[in-house]
């Protein structure tokens, strides 16, 4: 549970840190490297409905984004947990 815990703390800052990089480039006018928000915060993809909606709405979204991230990575540290802790058996 160590893992899924910290894992899951891991996925929130990545995408909070995503989510602020993406929000700074499409305000600058530019586009965000996907690639790099598809590989890091796969949940990237329910942020492309955003562009079109208010600042407030977007950081919204984003946060939902960032709460299915964690989710995921949580899970992931949950597998590899339970994946070290038969090892060490």
């Amino acid at each position: 549970m160590k893992y899924a815990a910290r894992f899951a703390v891991l996925g929130l800052v990545v995408a909070t840190v995503l989510a602020g990089y993406a929000l700074y480039v499409i305000s600058s006018g530019r586009k965000p490297s996907e690639g790099l928000l598809l590989i890091l915060c796969p949940s990237f993809l329910s942020a492309m409905p955003l562009d079109s909606l208010s600042w407030h709405a977007e950081v919204r979204g984003w946060l939902v984004i960032a709460l299915e991230n964690a989710g995921l990575y949580g899970l992931v540290g949950m597998v590899l947990g339970a994946a070290v802790g038969s090892k060490s058996r």
